[in-house]
Protein backbone atom coordinates (compact mmCIF):
# COMPACT_ATOMS: atom_id res chain seq x y z
CA UNK A 1 0.00 0.00 0.00
CA UNK A 2 2.92 2.41 0.88
CA UNK A 3 4.41 1.87 -2.70
CA UNK A 4 0.66 2.91 -4.33
CA UNK A 5 0.20 5.71 -2.17
CA UNK A 6 4.40 7.32 -3.10
CA UNK A 7 3.47 6.45 -6.74
CA UNK A 8 0.26 7.84 -6.68
CA UNK A 9 1.44 11.57 -4.50
CA UNK A 10 4.39 11.64 -7.32
CA UNK A 11 1.77 11.39 -9.88
CA UNK A 12 -0.11 14.27 -8.73
CA UNK A 13 3.52 16.29 -7.88
CA UNK A 14 3.97 15.43 -11.99
CA UNK A 15 0.64 16.87 -12.82
CA UNK A 16 1.35 20.00 -11.00
CA UNK A 17 4.61 20.80 -12.41
CA UNK A 18 3.53 19.82 -15.66
CA UNK A 19 0.08 22.35 -15.08
CA UNK A 20 3.07 24.67 -14.07
CA UNK A 21 5.03 24.58 -16.97
CA UNK A 22 1.93 25.13 -19.24
CA UNK A 23 1.34 28.40 -17.33
CA UNK A 24 5.52 29.30 -17.33
CA UNK A 25 4.74 28.80 -21.64
CA UNK A 26 2.15 31.96 -22.35
CA UNK A 27 4.73 34.09 -20.05
CA UNK A 28 7.04 36.44 -22.05
CA UNK A 29 10.44 35.26 -21.74
CA UNK A 30 11.38 38.96 -20.61
CA UNK A 31 8.51 38.29 -17.65
CA UNK A 32 9.94 35.02 -16.72
CA UNK A 33 11.09 35.04 -13.14
CA UNK A 34 12.25 32.47 -9.66
CA UNK A 35 9.21 32.50 -7.53
CA UNK A 36 9.89 31.27 -3.96
CA UNK A 37 7.98 28.34 -3.03
CA UNK A 38 4.59 28.41 -1.76
CA UNK A 39 1.36 26.46 -0.89
CA UNK A 40 -0.70 25.06 -3.97
CA UNK A 41 -3.96 26.30 -3.38
CA UNK A 42 -6.28 23.21 -2.47
CA UNK A 43 -3.79 20.15 -2.52
CA UNK A 44 -0.88 18.81 0.34
CA UNK A 45 1.75 20.17 -2.15
CA UNK A 46 3.65 23.36 -1.92
CA UNK A 47 6.08 24.48 -5.14
CA UNK A 48 8.81 26.87 -6.18
CA UNK A 49 10.25 28.04 -9.49
CA UNK A 50 14.39 28.68 -10.43
CA UNK A 51 15.53 30.25 -13.49
CA UNK A 52 19.15 29.96 -13.91
CA UNK A 53 21.14 32.83 -15.81
CA UNK A 54 20.79 33.98 -19.10
CA UNK A 55 23.25 32.89 -21.16
CA UNK A 56 23.81 32.82 -25.33
CA UNK A 57 21.63 30.06 -27.71
CA UNK A 58 23.43 31.51 -30.16
CA UNK A 59 24.56 34.82 -31.82
CA UNK A 60 21.27 36.90 -31.77
CA UNK A 61 19.10 34.19 -29.22
CA UNK A 62 19.40 34.21 -25.64
CA UNK A 63 18.24 31.42 -22.97
CA UNK A 64 17.39 30.23 -19.34
CA UNK A 65 16.49 27.12 -17.53
CA UNK A 66 13.72 27.15 -15.38
CA UNK A 67 13.12 24.25 -12.85
CA UNK A 68 9.83 23.70 -11.55
CA UNK A 69 9.64 21.98 -8.00
CA UNK A 70 6.68 20.14 -6.61
CA UNK A 71 7.33 19.36 -2.97
CA UNK A 72 4.54 17.39 -0.32
CA UNK A 73 3.90 19.59 2.71
CA UNK A 74 7.51 20.47 4.59
CA UNK A 75 9.58 17.77 3.11
CA UNK A 76 13.04 18.72 1.41
CA UNK A 77 12.85 16.64 -1.22
CA UNK A 78 11.08 17.32 -4.61
CA UNK A 79 8.18 14.52 -5.62
CA UNK A 80 8.77 16.10 -9.07
CA UNK A 81 11.16 18.22 -10.83
CA UNK A 82 10.81 19.63 -14.33
CA UNK A 83 13.14 21.58 -16.45
CA UNK A 84 12.41 23.95 -19.57
CA UNK A 85 14.68 25.88 -21.24
CA UNK A 86 12.75 29.44 -22.61
CA UNK A 87 14.77 31.48 -25.43
CA UNK A 88 14.36 35.27 -26.08
CA UNK A 89 13.22 34.58 -29.93
CA UNK A 90 10.26 31.68 -29.59
CA UNK A 91 8.12 29.78 -31.93
CA UNK A 92 4.69 31.49 -31.15
CA UNK A 93 2.90 32.77 -34.25
CA UNK A 94 3.42 30.28 -36.93
CA UNK A 95 2.59 27.05 -35.18
CA UNK A 96 4.93 24.96 -36.32
CA UNK A 97 5.16 22.03 -33.74
CA UNK A 98 8.17 20.98 -32.22
CA UNK A 99 10.08 18.64 -34.02
CA UNK A 100 9.43 19.59 -37.49
CA UNK A 101 11.66 19.24 -40.24
CA UNK A 102 12.47 21.80 -42.48
CA UNK A 103 14.87 21.96 -45.68
CA UNK A 104 16.32 25.82 -45.06
CA UNK A 105 18.28 27.43 -48.20
CA UNK A 106 20.35 29.61 -45.57
CA UNK A 107 23.00 29.39 -43.56
CA UNK A 108 21.78 31.37 -40.83
CA UNK A 109 18.90 29.25 -38.55
CA UNK A 110 14.98 31.00 -39.29
CA UNK A 111 14.25 33.74 -37.16
CA UNK A 112 10.99 32.32 -35.76
CA UNK A 113 12.01 30.23 -32.89
CA UNK A 114 14.92 27.89 -31.83
CA UNK A 115 16.27 25.89 -35.02
CA UNK A 116 18.85 23.01 -34.72
CA UNK A 117 20.99 21.58 -37.61
CA UNK A 118 20.02 17.54 -38.18
CA UNK A 119 23.29 16.91 -37.80
CA UNK A 120 23.59 14.41 -35.33
CA UNK A 121 24.27 16.90 -32.28
CA UNK A 122 22.75 16.58 -28.63
CA UNK A 123 19.52 18.09 -27.68
CA UNK A 124 19.52 16.65 -24.27
CA UNK A 125 18.76 20.35 -22.55
CA UNK A 126 15.34 20.80 -24.76
CA UNK A 127 13.01 17.93 -23.22
CA UNK A 128 10.12 18.27 -25.64
CA UNK A 129 12.23 17.50 -28.10
CA UNK A 130 13.82 14.86 -26.83
CA UNK A 131 10.31 13.47 -25.81
CA UNK A 132 8.89 13.74 -29.61
CA UNK A 133 12.61 12.07 -30.96
CA UNK A 134 12.43 9.51 -28.46
CA UNK A 135 16.35 10.32 -28.16
CA UNK A 136 18.58 13.02 -26.93
CA UNK A 137 20.04 13.24 -30.17
CA UNK A 138 18.39 15.27 -33.19
CA UNK A 139 18.87 12.87 -36.26
CA UNK A 140 22.05 13.35 -39.06
CA UNK A 141 20.55 13.92 -42.33
CA UNK A 142 23.81 15.14 -43.77
CA UNK A 143 24.87 13.62 -47.09
CA UNK A 144 21.92 12.04 -46.92
CA UNK A 145 18.39 11.73 -48.89
CA UNK A 146 15.08 11.51 -46.75
CA UNK A 147 13.11 8.82 -47.00
CA UNK A 148 9.94 7.36 -45.29
CA UNK A 149 9.90 4.36 -43.04
CA UNK A 150 7.72 2.64 -40.70
CA UNK A 151 10.25 2.56 -38.30
CA UNK A 152 10.89 5.35 -36.91
CA UNK A 153 15.17 6.45 -36.64
CA UNK A 154 15.88 3.58 -39.13
CA UNK A 155 19.13 4.71 -41.01
CA UNK A 156 19.62 2.79 -44.73
CA UNK A 157 23.12 2.61 -45.91
CA UNK A 158 23.77 4.34 -49.08
CA UNK A 159 23.61 2.34 -52.42
CA UNK A 160 20.97 0.44 -54.72
CA UNK A 161 19.86 -3.19 -54.47
CA UNK A 162 22.03 -5.33 -55.86
CA UNK A 163 20.40 -6.49 -58.93
CA UNK A 164 21.37 -9.73 -61.06
CA UNK A 165 19.79 -12.04 -63.83
CA UNK A 166 21.18 -13.57 -66.56
CA UNK A 167 19.90 -14.23 -70.13
CA UNK A 168 20.75 -16.97 -73.20
CA UNK A 169 22.53 -15.97 -76.68
CA UNK A 170 19.75 -15.88 -79.70
CA UNK A 171 19.22 -19.08 -80.34
CA UNK A 172 15.39 -20.09 -79.88
CA UNK A 173 16.45 -23.55 -77.98
CA UNK A 174 17.63 -21.24 -74.92
CA UNK A 175 14.84 -18.73 -74.36
CA UNK A 176 13.87 -20.33 -71.39
CA UNK A 177 17.28 -19.60 -69.53
CA UNK A 178 16.35 -16.40 -68.04
CA UNK A 179 16.62 -15.79 -64.49
CA UNK A 180 16.92 -12.94 -61.79
CA UNK A 181 15.75 -9.57 -63.29
CA UNK A 182 15.46 -10.62 -66.49
CA UNK A 183 12.58 -12.34 -68.54
CA UNK A 184 11.76 -12.78 -72.41
CA UNK A 185 8.91 -11.34 -74.03
CA UNK A 186 8.53 -14.19 -76.23
CA UNK A 187 8.87 -11.73 -79.48
CA UNK A 188 11.00 -12.12 -81.94
CA UNK A 189 13.51 -9.16 -82.30
CA UNK A 190 16.84 -8.37 -84.27
CA UNK A 191 16.78 -11.63 -84.75
CA UNK A 192 16.75 -12.84 -81.53
CA UNK A 193 14.56 -12.56 -78.22
CA UNK A 194 13.40 -8.98 -76.74
CA UNK A 195 15.18 -8.96 -73.14
CA UNK A 196 13.12 -6.54 -71.10
CA UNK A 197 13.27 -5.72 -67.27
CA UNK A 198 11.57 -7.44 -64.19
CA UNK A 199 8.84 -5.74 -62.07
CA UNK A 200 11.02 -6.59 -58.51
CA UNK A 201 9.13 -4.45 -56.25
CA UNK A 202 5.58 -3.21 -55.52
Amino acid sequence: MNGTSSNQTSAEASQIAQSDAELLRSVSYQDVAPSSRKAVEGTPFQHEMTVSSESDFNSSVRQKTVTIKVFKGAETNPRSELRLTRYSAEQTASGVPIGTIIAWASLHDPTDGVWLECDGRTCSEYHELCGVLGTSTVPDFRNRFLEGSTTPRTVLEAGLPNITGTFPNNDDEYKGYYSGALYSTGRAFSGGWKISKRRIAP
